[in-house]
């Protein structure tokens, strides 16, 4: 029997830790490698786990879907390192945007009026203020919540970005005791806009690491210094692995201060 939710809101952070989507097929068996998800483990305990501890407003809920064929090993390491701070969710076979919502819909408390879904990757993290900045919207906003400025960390390099349609994306939907929740995932999110509007959380929300699992992300931002990033997140988004990743050109950088500078002058003429 669900909980009465007597604010009517209910916020859920959702982590795809190893369970695999449809269009990645060739990624199911390593997603139950050991060699892989020590790797993944490590990650997961230094980003998303000690920023989501960090966050000074949590969500009411965290959902971590991982693939069922995970090692009882590794789920146990998974299980003892979370605590109560979020919960596994098993998925036989591939993991579908509707198998999300099925998940989360199950689990909304009785009186739930509206749902705030967040992503967040099993080797990334948030700002400590994002959620917070995430739940103000919800008495008054429904649509997608994009987090435009984050930190990107390769090696000790310490970049400023900015993204139109990140991967860091919320949605706040209303909850209709006749339809089923659509939550965040319901679209890829650099095609948010084609579904609901889009509106940027303002300050700097997110820290995605760069290293040799995910060398396909785009490495583009400006250089900032590390204490003056890890005042905007409130921790050392450096973290203990200083060597992962490539070393960005000064090519790189100017195009990306330059990409930067344009689109916030375009944001700022449309209010944005």
């Amino acid at each position: 029997m669900h909980r009465e939710n007597h604010s009517g809101t209910y916020h859920v952070v959702l982590t795809k830790y190893n369970a695999a989507f449809t269009d990645v097929l060739t990624d199911a068996d390593r997603n139950v490698a050991t060699p892989w998800l020590d790797s993944r483990f490590q990650l997961f305990v230094e980003g998303p786990l000690r920023s989501m501890r960090l966050q000074d407003r949590r969500p009411d809920q965290w959902l971590l879907f991982l693939d069922a064929r995970t090692p009882t090993a590794q789920l146990d390491a998974l299980l003892d390192a979370v605590g109560d701070d979020a919960e596994l969710v098993l998925i036989a076979g591939h993991l579908t945007d509707t198998r999300v919502a099925q998940e989360v819909g199950a689990r909304l408390p009785k009186g739930t009026r509206q749902l705030v879904t967040t992503r967040l990757d099993s080797d990334d993290a948030l700002g400590v203020d994002m959620l917070r900045r995430v739940q103000e919207f919800a008495p008054s906003y429904e649509g997608f919540l994009n987090p435009a400025l984050g930190l990107q960390i390769s090696g000790r390099a310490v970049l400023l970005r900015w993204d139109r349609s990140g991967a860091f994306m919320s949605y706040i939907e209303r909850v209709e005791p006749s339809q089923p929740v659509t939550t965040v995932f319901c679209i890829e999110h650099y095609l948010a806009r084609s579904v609901a509007p889009v509106r940027r959380l303002p300050g700097i929300n997110y820290v995605q690491v760069i290293h040799g699992g995910n060398l396909s992300n785009q490495l583009e931002g400006i250089r900032v210094p590390r204490r003056w990033a890890s005042g905007r997140v409130g921790f050392d988004p450096v973290g203990a692995d200083t060597t992962a990743g490539p070393r960005p050109t000064l090519a790189v950088l100017a195009r990306a201060a330059a990409r930067m500078v344009y689109r916030e002058l375009v944001s700022a003429v449309r209010g944005r």
